[in-house]
């Protein structure tokens, strides 16, 4: 069961970790991380190599799927202008990380016309 009492002094890292389970099961960004997923291998390097966190290129397709998730919701939530996704490379700030993004619209849309194959594909 998913509902839990906490006391006032209740460990944060225990709510976190709570909070993480609960997405991970019923949170809209498992839909996006699952779209990622089913990219192939070669899709997922490309777009991993094209975000770099402090110099170093994100290690999962899922953090990609998070990252992208998370413009997206900036946008839509916070109605905050989203540049990050661009045909040149875009250095910002996310959450305190230096971020390089070199994630063209065209090669996004790639990746997003695979993955639209590949869910009707594994639909069917």
């Amino acid at each position: 069961m998913w509902v839990r009492r906490f006391s006032p002094s209740a460990n944060k890292a225990a709510i976190k970790q709570l909070h993480e389970r609960y997405k991970a099961t019923f949170g809209s960004i498992r839909r996006c991380v699952a779209f990622f997923e089913h990219l192939s291998s070669r899709q997922q390097a490309e777009l991993c190599n094209s975000i770099q966190f402090d110099g170093t290129p994100v290690k999962s397709i899922k953090e990609v799927a998070q990252f992208l998730y998370n413009l997206r919701s900036k946008f839509v939530h916070e109605g905050e202008l989203v540049l990050d996704i661009a045909n040149v490379p875009v250095m910002s700030r996310h959450k305190n990380v230096n971020t390089l993004i070199e994630l063209s619209t065209p090669k996004l849309f790639e990746a997003f016309e695979e993955g639209v194959v590949a869910y009707f594909n594994h639909a069917t």
